[in-house]
């Protein structure tokens, strides 16, 4: 019964029939004849139809006609397109690196744009002018904060030191609230299952715990040994997807000639055959090929 009421509450908000006018829908397909024609023929139904449209109107209900349709269409094309402006304007910080500060100003960001998809048309430049006011009021806040040391440790807060030399420091976990479940798992995460292990904890300005481990419980290095290793190099990237970066080839002083020789010698005839393809950091070339039903004609 719930159902059916719910069913036809929808129907009766979003369309907008006449009692005969809604007989007539059996005329759109054979199910949705057969469906209201067994559905008004039933006494205990077509009486519970009848209320329905007496306490959901008394009249005609609106209805979204083409004009809201567009209307939304373009302000929910403006805010989607606003914010990937906007998020390139005000930088790259990772989620996982977001002070809290930065995480409240990205919620707010996201409130007024959804305000702005859902506003009324004469209230839409309105609120867009208030997410213009708020981003660019975040991105001088920024710029500030990167020139003035005390204002940024104001804003963002100061690293806070919560294990010295093994030992668990309370007050200054007390004075930032945070615990002792969360100090030992970071710890795990950080692979450390004993706190005496650990010369220094420091949680950070983004919530993340940082740890240095005393002397004795570090990983011996290849330079204690007196091993030497040759310094590594930043990969350059050749082929992405079966396009050939160009750019890259330049300014590296190869060639698209040179790179085609290559393909041949791995028994590839064509870039569009290929992945991914990188002088890795050893300096040596990586070649990834498609697979037969990958490749791109």
């Amino acid at each position: 019964m719930y159902i059916i009421c719910a069913l036809w509450y929808d129907m009766v908000q979003t369309y907008e029939f006449s009692y005969c006018e809604l007989k007539n829908l059996s005329q759109l397909n054979n199910k949705t004849e057969k469906f209201c024609t067994y559905f008004l023929s039933e006494p205990m139904f077509n009486s519970l139809y009848n209320k329905i449209v007496m306490i959901l109107y008394k009249g005609q209900v609106n209805v979204l006609d083409i004009q809201e349709l567009i209307r939304d269409t373009w302000q929910t094309s403006l805010v989607f397109i606003s914010l990937l402006i906007f998020a390139r304007f005000l930088g790259k910080t990772q989620i996982g690196q977001l002070t809290f500060y930065e995480y409240v100003s990205g919620i707010t960001i996201g409130s007024i744009a959804a305000n702005i998809a859902a506003a009324e048309p004469d209230k839409v430049w309105n609120h867009y002018y208030d997410l213009l006011l708020f981003v660019l009021l975040t991105y001088l806040l920024s710029q500030i904060t990167i020139r003035s040391r005390p204002l940024r440790k104001l804003i963002d807060g100061a690293p806070t030191l919560v294990i010295e030399n093994g030992r668990i420091l309370e007050n200054n976990m007390k004075q930032m609230r945070y615990d002792l479940d969360e100090l030992t798992c970071q710890l795990r995460i950080n692979g450390v299952l004993d706190p005496s292990e650990v010369q220094f904890a420091i949680v950070e300005t983004t919530g993340d715990l940082s740890v240095i481990k005393k002397a004795d419980y570090q990983p011996v290095t290849k330079k204690e040994f007196g091993v030497e290793q040759a310094g590594v190099q930043y990969p350059i990237e050749l082929i992405m997807d079966g396009e050939i970066i160009a750019e890259n080839l330049q300014n590296n002083n190869l060639s698209e000639v040179w790179l085609n020789e290559q393909l041949s010698i791995q028994g590839i005839s064509h870039a569009s055959q290929v992945t991914y393809a990188v002088i890795d950091s050893q300096g040596k070339l990586f070649i990834s090929p498609r697979t037969q039903s990958e490749y791109i004609h």
